[in-house]
């Protein structure tokens, strides 16, 4: 006869691990603190974009730039987040890990917490909550809004892709002018988009900031959508079907075959009044084919301007800065910008870094950005930014090197030699530069390692030099010089 057990008691494991569960404190900052990656298929790299400082007092909002040559892959870094951070989250790859760009591993800090996330050689993922490993339904994953206006930008869609539906997850949210893996979307539409989130804005400042964002462009601060339903006799039988309650209940509200509005003033208009409008019922009667017409009009000084007559320059800032706040329905925020600059005059692109940072300054979020311009490099804040540069070396070795210095306030001149490694002719920061080499070599207050280090900048930026620039040949005959000494 066997013995018998007295159960005197249980452990509750889901309750166990339940109770160790701390949710993410909304006031704490996210930023992404490292990443682990490699370029076509070399040796891994290990970014890392720094600590949170306790004593930084402005530190919600933080910006990294990546800059480098064209055909680097630093806009396939950015797509490569994203595909890292989906996979994560569903715990598989959609993708084979062998590519121009793959993330080995990346850890963030999120609402006083800190999550490292690992992809092995296999492709599976670890997860850890600071030196514990958890499971994958306990990581916290920030909002990522992706946002271009280039063309032929690299970042999935999240309803189109060869796996259809693979990033449609809740937090990713794709703002560019892709309608699918075939078609652009118009200026028009990419509005009625964006005013679609409209109902979503929790803040009054929210609806300020876009006020703000449409004034620095020239624009009052109301916007207009015209439209005309169709029919009775012009829907198709049971098309109706297909529209969710809401949308349907309005359409059948409202007469049809009239020119119809909605307009919203984001200076002026209440909160209360904002959650009365049907952009969103609109955009889903446009998409689904029931309107006969739509429009959207902006205005300067009350004469209506049709969305699409905007310039390319107007609507890439108005679109780039709305879109990032009618779309942060969280706190945290991954925000990944692929070339801002693109159709802005250098003034507008001075204030690009500014327009985002006083857009967003009640979230906490991490701007990723890939970029050309140097005017971006010296926009950006003190004490919460980092530049990584991209460069691939005469061997094909690629490398990223992070500059050490803050960029603020930086000159034109002084950014394009020691950022970018463009010397303009008459540099006086490049002269300053060899000027302390001379000195350090003539007092004997610079090691040589130092020395060698100097000497490789300079071969490098030298060759941009024309030839009638005189520091030209004083690099040529320092280098020249210890060549033949060496």
């Amino acid at each position: 006869m066997g013995t018998k057990l007295n159960v005197i008691g249980k452990i509750d494991l889901e309750a166990l691990n339940q109770s160790s569960y701390r949710p993410v404190d909304p006031s704490q900052p996210f930023k992404i603190l490292s990443i682990k990656v490699s370029f076509w298929e070399q040796e891994s790299l290990l970014l890392d974009f720094g600590e949170i400082e306790d004593e930084n007092v402005d530190g919600d909002r933080y910006f990294s730039l990546f800059i480098g040559k064209n055909g680097l892959g630093k806009s396939m870094f950015l797509c490569e987040i994203i595909e890292f951070l989906v996979a994560a989250s569903k715990g598989s790859n959609l993708v084979s890990t062998k590519k121009m760009v793959n993330i080995q591993a990346m850890t963030y800090t999120i609402g006083g917490r800190r999550f490292t996330v690992t992809r092995n050689g296999e492709g599976d993922f670890i997860y850890q909550d600071g030196l514990k490993t958890i499971r994958r339904n306990k990581v916290e994953f920030p909002l990522i809004i992706a946002s271009t206006m280039g063309m032929f930008d690299k970042f999935p869609l999240s309803t189109y892709s060869w796996k259809k539906g693979y990033y449609n997850v809740d937090f990713y949210r794709y703002v560019g002018p892709k309608a699918n893996t075939n078609l652009y979307s118009t200026k028009t539409n990419l509005m009625f988009q964006m005013l679609g989130n409209l109902r979503d804005l929790k803040r009054k400042q929210q609806m300020t900031k876009v006020a703000e964002i449409l004034n620095f462009i020239g624009y009052d601060s109301k916007i207009t959508v015209k439209y005309k339903i169709k029919t009775t006799s012009e829907e198709s039988s049971g098309n109706t079907k297909g529209l969710k309650s809401a949308t349907r209940a309005y359409m059948d509200s409202m007469k049809k075959g009239e020119v119809l509005e909605e307009s919203v003033d984001f200076r002026k208009d209440t909160m209360p009044h904002v959650r009365q409008m049907y952009f969103r019922e609109i955009g889903e009667m446009k998409q689904k084919g029931f309107l006969t017409s739509y429009e959207c009009y902006l205005y300067q000084n009350g004469t209506p301007i049709e969305c699409n007559h905007l310039s390319s320059g107007e609507f890439n800032m108005l679109s780039m800065v709305m879109s990032v706040v009618m779309t942060s329905k969280k706190t945290h925020l991954l925000i990944l910008l692929d070339e801002p600059e693109i159709s802005h005059h250098p003034n507008w692109q001075m204030e690009i870094i500014d327009n985002l940072d006083c857009a967003l300054s009640d979230y906490k979020c991490h701007f990723l950005i890939a970029t050309h311009s140097h005017f971006l490099v010296s926009d950006l804040p003190l004490g919460r930014s980092t530049v990584m540069d991209i460069e691939r070396y005469p061997d094909g070795k690629i490398e990223i090197n992070k500059l050490l210095a803050d960029t603020y306030g930086w000159s034109a001149e002084e950014v394009l030699l020691k950022a970018f490694k463009m010397p303009t002719d008459r540099n006086k920061y490049l002269a300053e530069i060899v000027g302390k080499l001379m000195s350090g070599i003539a007092d004997k207050s610079i090691k040589r390692e130092d020395v060698n280090e100097q000497l490789q900048f300079l071969k490098k930026v030298s060759i941009h030099l024309s030839d009638v620039d005189p520091m030209k040949e004083i690099i040529s005959t320092i280098i020249g010089t210890f060549e033949r000494y060496d």
